[in-house]
């Protein structure tokens, strides 16, 4: 019989750190995050959701559709050097 046990481990949380107009922002790579929190990434509302969890509300609506995808493309690159892997694959 085969056993596995989940130890407690201290969790590192890694983050993106985010600039904008001089202000920092830190979102969590997608390593740190639960499995429900990264399927929800899989649509744009969600993803938009996730990032005004970490991103102000009023910073977000300030942003242009180029500025938002540099910052997701950014995230993703980030979390996916971090793992290996692209978010959503497993």
């Amino acid at each position: 019989m085969a056993k596995f046990v989940l130890q407690d481990r201290k969790r590192v949380v890694k983050v993106l750190e985010v600039e904008i107009h001089k202000k920092t922002y830190k979102i969590p790579l997608a390593s740190t995050l639960s499995i429900k929190t990264v399927k929800s990434l899989n649509t744009p509302e969600g993803t938009m959701a996730f990032m005004e969890q970490y991103i102000p509300t009023e910073v977000m609506d300030e942003l242009t559709q180029e500025d938002f995808n540099d910052i997701v493309n950014a995230w993703s690159e980030a979390s996916k050097d971090d793992s290996g892997q692209t978010v959503g694959e497993s």
